[in-house]
């Protein structure tokens, strides 16, 4: 979904987008309007679906202090009823609180402040359009670590922002922050492994303590994005989906010469659009599973791909035992953590490759090193085995497996296997209860 926003300060419009997947303190009294209907159990499609076309109150709670620091005029009804009018039947309202709240620990949020920003809502929410109430150009939450202090501040302001809004329908949805950066490297980049992690346990808390309060705020639509909320794969796949009512924000500012930096002057070649639809369709990938489990099969030259790099959050090689060490190097970079599975016993990966002395190793060679199974610090020996009948399973874990696999109880009443007598190189015969088989074979070898 693509919504415009007017930004004063920054670009006379700029796009970004919301895209889905199917995600303490004062009360006020709404007025008569949508803002009292029942709720209605949408589905986030749903309810995204219903954000069309939408419109940004920027520059004004968001802005230098005051609703007027930055140029623009008080909001009234009247104002938010010409928007209406123009066909938006949504009003983000993004504020700024770092200076309209006290310290640790309840970090208390001016009361009057606070009625103002609900009274802009309900003017929106008189024109039965929705509301979307966030956190804006606050940087008291910094990204390079996980923080306890700064957690506790993050509870302790979307408690007093839920509560106010408690009461409230569905119409009205909160944003926990926007473009959270404060503190990040790499910003616009994705972030570093301990940004993503601080920020996704700010929003999870964020989310329990707006569902601790109750109400409406039990099921009310909550938006998360990534760092910047920038549309980078390794950034999106640590949003966390902490329910069925979280929405994944991105925004992108495409094209961002024409929009942000003013050159170019023109757009709008067929070109232009193509490459814009081309990276609309990457980003809704990467969003299309949030909340769910996605399982994709893909061979070492897909994973290995710089278009897939941190698209994943596990990547499983099945045959850890065959795949060498140089592939699972190369295909490691597509996800957060790589689990290997595989047997020892199984057949070297035949390559063409020229490679350093050790790199054709399995990756579970180089893990095992000299050792038959995988030690406890380093892995899981699964030391079960429901395919062979004890006596032939302990010949075989006393050769390979340094006597630790065991069989499954039920292998010892399983039936028993039938001696296959050779009788030529044309084939020969086993008995199988009342019939007999012609089978192609040139050795004796137990059925």
């Amino acid at each position: 979904m693509i919504k415009k926003t007017f930004f004063a300060k920054k670009t006379p419009c700029s796009v970004f987008i919301i895209l889905t997947l199917a995600m303490l303190g004062s009360s006020f009294t709404a007025q008569a309007s949508v803002a009292n209907d029942p709720m209605r159990n949408l589905s986030r499609s749903q309810y995204v679906k219903n954000l069309y076309l939408g419109w940004n109150l920027g520059n004004t709670f968001d802005g230098s202090g005051t609703e007027t620091g930055w140029g623009n005029p008080v909001t009234t009804q009247a104002m938010i009823d010409v928007v209406h009018k123009q066909g938006f039947k949504f009003m983000r309202l993004p504020v700024t609180w770092s200076s309209h709240f006290g310290g640790a620990p309840t970090y208390t949020i001016d009361a009057s402040f606070l009625a103002r920003v609900v009274a802009v809502a309900n003017y929106a929410l008189n024109d039965s359009m929705y509301v979307m109430v966030n956190t804006h150009h606050d940087g008291w939450y910094n990204l390079s670590s996980t923080s306890p202090t700064v957690q506790a501040e993050v509870v302790a302001i979307w408690t007093q922002i839920a509560n106010a809004f408690k009461s409230y329908s569905d119409y009205v949805s909160f944003e926990i922050f926007n473009e959270p950066n404060a503190g990040a490297t790499n910003q616009y980049g994705g972030g570093s492994d301990a940004n993503r992690t601080a920020l996704a346990a700010y929003q999870t808390a964020a989310v329990a303590a707006i569902r601790a309060t109750g109400g409406n705020n039990a099921t009310r639509m909550i938006v998360l994005q990534g760092i910047s909320a920038s549309p980078i794969a390794a950034s999106v796949a640590t949003i966390p989906m902490v329910d069925n009512n979280c929405i994944v924000s991105i925004h992108t500012y495409d094209p961002v010469g024409f929009s942000m930096n003013g050159s170019p002057t023109t757009w709008g070649s067929a070109s232009d659009t193509a490459n814009v639809m081309k990276n609309l369709a990457s980003e809704q990938g990467m969003v299309a599973t949030k909340g769910q489990v996605a399982i994709v099969g893909g061979t070492a030259w897909r994973w290995s791909s710089p278009a897939v790099a941190g698209a994943l959050d596990v990547l499983v090689i099945d045959e850890a035992g065959q795949m060498s060490l140089a592939n699972a190097i190369a295909v490691s970079q597509a996800a957060r953590s790589l689990v290997a599975i595989g047997d020892p016993q199984q057949l070297e990966q035949p390559i063409k490759g020229s490679h350093p002395p050790g790199a054709e190793r399995s990756v579970l060679g180089h893990l095992l090193g000299l050792a038959p199974i995988i030690a406890p610090e380093a892995g899981l020996f699964l030391d079960r085995t429901w395919r062979l009948n004890p006596s032939i399973c302990s010949f075989t874990s006393e050769l390979f497996y340094a006597g630790d696999l065991e069989p499954a109880p039920r292998t010892a009443t399983a039936p028993k296997r039938r001696r296959m007598d050779i009788l030529g190189e044309k084939g020969g015969w086993f008995s199988a209860g009342p019939r007999t088989r012609q089978v192609p074979c040139c050795c004796n070898r137990w059925w």
